[in-house]
């Protein structure tokens, strides 16, 4: 009981002991990361939850534990009827090819925005007139922005979605499903700066054999796998807000890791000299070409692999 008298709430505690037996759940792997796209959703409820406590939370044994029993029932309600109402919401899904020509480009400047769903972006062979193919799936809600567009020796190309809502999206706001996939090729004929925004799911981005100028990509909630080419001049920034990062970089490439680990844990693997939370290749301060790789984990498990 507190020194005014009135009993200390067990609503808040119970709260981040949860949000914490998820988080270890999560990193364990017993617990998918997606189930953070429900969660985040939920907020409507943790408003009810806090006018609960306010009312009832804080009075007599008997009253904390009803408070309780009803927040927990409200919540296990809440997240049943959004994963259950998640197709209902979404509408099917519809598949949309994604093909434009280099047409004698020679840098391109890229942006990706996709809101949830699993992202998988690699390198077109280097005898492909082709700068950008693939397929996409968005819900039949979703309007799709595909804008390809050449000024002289200079391209831009933005693909995003966005969705149109049929239901209270204040509550909801389940408009994309969790299993969708965009699979993505770019040419590695031109020099690339790529920004990659996600949101929930899994990310897969293959660097290996593209010619890069910048790389920003910035992933919300889920597994984040990047793989970087063998040489190159570039600044690469990779933001990861809650899950696992794996990040492979070969062996011949001069880079320093400048990382943010906030949160999570972080492994770094490979002949890397250490400075703080800093590591740098044993070739980079020679290196006419290197690439400075910015890291900010959030939270989660960062894993770096010099193979």
């Amino acid at each position: 009981m507190s020194r005014n008298g009135r009993r200390r709430s067990l609503v808040w505690p119970l709260i981040l002991i949860s949000i914490g037996v998820l988080f270890l759940l999560s990193n364990l792997g017993v617990v998918d990361w997606n189930v953070w796209s429900i969660l985040w959703r939920m907020w409507p409820v943790l408003i009810v939850a806090i006018g609960l406590d306010l009312m009832f939370g804080r009075r007599s044994g008997v009253w904390q534990a009803i408070t309780v029993a009803v927040l927990i029932g409200l919540f296990a309600g809440a997240y049943w009827l959004f994963d259950v109402t998640e197709k209902a919401w979404s509408g099917e899904k519809v598949v949309q090819t994604i093909n434009h020509e280099l047409d004698g480009a020679e840098e391109a400047d890229v942006t990706i925005k996709m809101n949830i769903g699993s992202l998988i972006l690699g390198g077109l062979p280097t005898s492909s007139d082709t700068f950008v193919t693939g397929k996409v799936e968005i819900s039949e809600f979703e309007v799709l922005t595909d804008d390809f567009q050449i000024r002289g020796d200079k391209l831009t190309y933005i693909l995003s979605s966005e969705g149109r809502q049929y239901q209270p999206g204040w509550i909801f706001n389940r408009d994309i499903d969790n299993d969708k996939q965009w699979d993505l090729m770019l040419t590695p004929e031109v020099l690339i700066n790529l920004n990659i925004d996600t949101g929930v799911g899994r990310t897969e981005i293959d660097l290996s054999n593209l010619q890069l100028a910048d790389v920003d990509l910035n992933s919300g909630v889920g597994e984040v796998i990047v793989y970087l080419p063998g040489d190159g001049n570039f600044q690469a920034s990779i933001r990861a807000g809650v899950g696992k990062m794996e990040i492979y970089i070969p062996e011949d490439l001069a880079v320093g890791i400048f990382i943010d680990s906030g949160l999570g844990n972080v492994a770094v693997i490979g002949d890397f000299s250490q400075r703080g939370e800093n590591y740098f290749s044993q070739d980079y301060s020679s290196s006419p070409d290197k690439v400075e790789l910015y890291i900010d984990g959030g939270v989660g498990n960062i894993r770096i692999v010099q193979n």
